[in-house]
Formats: structure tokens, sequence, C-alpha cells
């Protein structure tokens, strides 16, 4: 009864769990953008992959569906068989929908948050003018910085405190960074 209905649908789960883990998503995401570019040279250019490498992604592609998508033309143009034209159509929307989730959740997960408290002057002269530099360099770093002059207190939520004088940042450990001329 209620067991074996249980168990069918656990097993139904887990197979669809293969086919969806077996899906070559990155392969579909090559496909448009090569129809979208009209050829794998260019698709490759775009994403700063070999020409190779899109072949192999759309062969993958085609495997996995059974159909020919692509008619290669000289030159490494490529123009879309009617089963390509129809992917294309049925997976344009959703592909970019599906990036735009990806990015996105991925992005919120990697970015790093550091809290830095520092004196007014140093944030100003210092830090802040340094901040566009590092966002380039560590795209996934989110830098805060909070202005307090006086002594660090080390009860707040702060990763790092920077201060001019050692003796503000009694109790904490310290490490000098940068010498004053």
């Amino acid at each position: 009864g209620g067991k074996a209905l249980l168990c069918d649908h656990v097993l139904s789960f887990h197979q669809h769990q293969i086919s969806m883990a077996s899906t070559p998503l990155h392969a579909l995401q090559v496909f448009v953008e090569v129809a979208q570019r009209g050829g794998i040279r260019p698709a490759a250019e775009s994403l700063n992959v070999t020409p190779g490498a899109v072949s192999r992604q759309i062969k993958s592609l085609e495997e996995h569906l059974g159909r020919r998508l692509l008619e290669r033309q000289p030159g490494s143009m490529a123009r879309l068989t009617r089963d390509g034209e129809q992917l294309l159509h049925r997976s344009r929307g959703h592909m970019d929908g599906l990036l735009q989730i990806l990015s996105t959740s991925a992005t919120s997960r990697r970015t790093r948050v550091v809290v830095v408290n520092t004196s007014v002057t140093l944030a100003m002269h210092w830090l802040i003018p340094l901040l566009p530099k590092l966002q380039q360099r560590h795209p996934t770093l989110r830098v805060e910085v909070q202005t307090d002059d006086g002594p660090a207190n080390g009860s707040l939520p702060v990763d790092v405190f920077l201060r001019r004088d050692q003796a503000e940042l009694a109790g904490l450990r310290a490490e000098p960074f940068l010498t004053e001329y």
C-alpha cells in the first residue's frame, strides 16, 4: 500500500536526480552562445575558450539529445538545423533566467564582508582611496569602513582595527603595517 507508493516515489525522484545530473546545462549555454554569435569561433572568443572546446560541448549536447543541432560551415561558422532552431527558441529565455539565478546566488554566497574600524583621518587619506583598486583585485570582497577616533573597542563586531597609535589597541593583538615619515 502506502510503503510501496513511497518506495516508487523515492525511486522516481532518484531517477529524476540522475537525469538532471547528466543533463549538460553548460553545453546548452555554449549552444545558445554559438547560435547568438553565428559560429563556433565567435562563441569561443566570447566565452574565452578554444573553438575545440566549444565543438566538444556542442557534440556532447547533440549526443545527449540524439539530434544534430548545427550545420558546420567554412570558417568556423555554423547554421542551426531545424532541431537547433527549435531548441534555441525553447531554451533562450529559460537559459537567461537560469544564468541570472545562478550568478546572483553564487555572487551572494561568495561575497565576503570585512569590517574595518579606523580613524577618520586614516579612512579619508589612506584606506578609502585604496578601496577601488582592492575591489578590482578582489571583486567578491566587500569592505565596510567604520570611523571611530580613540581607543579600539574589542567588543564591537569588527574584523580589523586600524590606528596610528598602538596604545589605542590595548588588549588587542597589534601588528605594524605602515611606517609614517
